[in-house]
């Protein structure tokens, strides 16, 4: 209390004048949810030219036992790119401002970028976690600088599971089992055709896609490629297998995703020599951390998956399908009938395994993610879910097919990709059909797409990053080149020596 009668200078009533009372230079980010090994978060603020631009990166990190040589238990990284694309990594300074270039730091659990003169535009902040075997780990941001508007969200996915060469227990959120299905064989019948939809793919989405044999598409590909079509209807090689020594009738890739730190998951056909890691199986799934990719595709393999540890060991088991949830959830399909503790499936299905661990000692729980009986995918043989990928945003199901297809709403044949939406998932699924991507109009045809992913946003650009060069569809002698560049972290510890730190979102 004071003695002066009130209101007075001191205290009185009515509105706070917010403007005078808070610092509207700052931005605050408090993400209790935390982010897993693999995962990540963006965020985008719109900033003045002129003006400094700072951002801080804090985690509370796990405890560290005595004898660690290195106390950082949780590493998170932090990378902030520039409107032009230039970026800063943590804690990479000279002279009190941060620089390009640099490694990331991989012992302090806060991290600054100090940029001293902002541009005008559009600055893009993102949190990886690089090695979080405790998690997720929760983290804040505080971001400071002359903002025209407050931050924007980027949708990226998080807490994304990855498995190191020696693996952890780290258990991975997800719904217990939902109810073993029975299979059924898939009955050869002439299917009636119905009225197909016009394909409308997103704006701003890129698809990747792999065949079941060589092909061109403007320039000659390999069935162990896996190829990027944007939506302006340009071709580019994105991944040469044959660059990695996938080279054999084995290697042909049948089942890919790509993480959103811009590693790529694969599946291969049959068990097959691969790098370092020797024979890998058909229901195994790899990792691969590129270097670079495109026409010069470099990196180095790990096992992410081991199949056999969790059932999958017959002919009928191959996996030809790969996504990983946001949660960290794996849904596969397989090429025949699965029969795993916990579910069952035909090769219509798709089946969503709960890891607890992955790599050279894979465990989880498996159960049943998608019956494609209940929504008409099982009147001929050609019907077998060939590729699948679950949209971050919304759950709907995209899908390919071995070949011609009929459901509900929509037909197509084995180079189409088709929506399954507004999906309820498990022993009685529901959606609604439509035609995503006509893969004969994009120039596709004749090809069995046996792999895709989609990525849009941040994936996207972490998606396209190392990629040396691409040719248009419609100018296939020019060679065109360009340069996206990022850093990919190497979850086995920094393995990869010196990489390229360039325009593009990153890890």
């Amino acid at each position: 209390d004071n003695d002066f009668p009130i209101p007075n200078v001191h205290e009185g009533w009515g509105r706070i004048n917010v403007a005078e009372a808070t610092d509207g230079t700052q931005q605050y980010v408090d993400n209790a949810t935390g982010i897993g090994t693999g995962g990540n978060f963006s965020t985008q603020y719109a900033v003045n030219a002129g003006g400094s631009f700072k951002v801080t990166l804090v985690w509370s990190d796990y405890p560290s036992t005595e004898t660690a040589a290195t106390n950082l238990v949780n590493d998170l990284d932090l990378v902030v790119t520039a409107p032009g694309g230039t970026q800063y990594r943590g804690n990479v300074f000279s002279g009190g401002w941060s620089q390009t270039g640099g490694t990331a730091d991989r012992i302090n659990n806060v991290e600054n970028v100090y940029v001293q003169s902002a541009a005008a535009g559009t600055w893009t902040v993102q949190v990886s976690g690089f090695n979080v075997p405790n998690g997720p780990q929760p983290f804040a941001l505080v971001v400071n600088g002359t903002f025209n508007t407050g931050p924007t969200p980027v949708p990226t996915s998080t807490a994304t599971a990855t498995a190191t060469a020696t693996p952890t227990n780290t258990p991975v959120p997800g719904p217990t089992a939902t109810p073993t299905n029975t299979p059924t064989s898939t009955p050869t019948a002439t299917p009636t055709v119905p009225p197909t939809s016009t394909p409308t793919p997103v704006a701003g989405r890129q698809i990747y896609v792999s065949s079941t044999t060589d092909g061109n598409v403007g320039f000659a590909f390999s069935d162990e490629d896996i190829l990027r079509y944007d939506t302006n209807g340009a071709w580019s090689l994105y991944f040469d297998g044959s660059d990695v020594g996938l080279t054999s009738s084995s290697h042909d890739v049948d089942a890919f995703d790509i993480l959103p730190d811009g590693s790529l998951l694969l599946s291969i056909t049959g068990a097959a020599s691969v790098g370092a890691l020797g024979t890998v199986a058909d229901a195994d799934i790899i990792r691969f951390v590129p270097t670079s990719l495109g026409t010069t595709t470099a990196g180095t393999f790990s096992l992410y998956f081991d199949g056999s540890d969790v059932g999958l060991t017959t002919s009928g088991e191959d996996i030809d399908a790969i996504d990983v949830l946001s949660d960290g959830r794996v849904v596969v399909s397989t090429v025949g009938s699965v029969s795993v503790t916990g579910a069952s499936a035909v090769d219509e299905d798709l089946l969503i395994f709960t890891p607890t661990s992955l790599g050279a000692n894979t465990s989880g729980t498996w159960a049943l993610y998608f019956d494609g009986s209940d929504v008409g995918l099982a009147d001929t043989n050609n019907e077998d879910v060939n590729g699948a990928w679950v949209d971050p945003a919304n759950g709907d199901i995209y899908l390919t097919a071995l070949g011609a297809f009929a459901v509900p709403g929509v037909s197509g044949d084995g180079s189409d990709i088709f929506t399954c939406a507004q999906a309820i998932t498990g022993s009685n699924t529901a959606c609604t059909y439509s035609l995503y991507w006509d893969g004969s109009a994009s120039g596709f045809s004749g090809e069995i797409t046996d792999a895709f992913a989609i990525a849009d946003g941040a994936t996207a650009a972490m998606a396209n990053a190392l990629v040396t060069t691409t040719v248009q569809q419609d100018d296939a002698t020019a060679g065109n080149t360009f340069d996206d560049y990022d850093d990919m972290a190497d979850q086995e510890g920094d393995a990869l020596a010196p990489q390229l730190y360039l325009p593009a979102v990153s890890n």
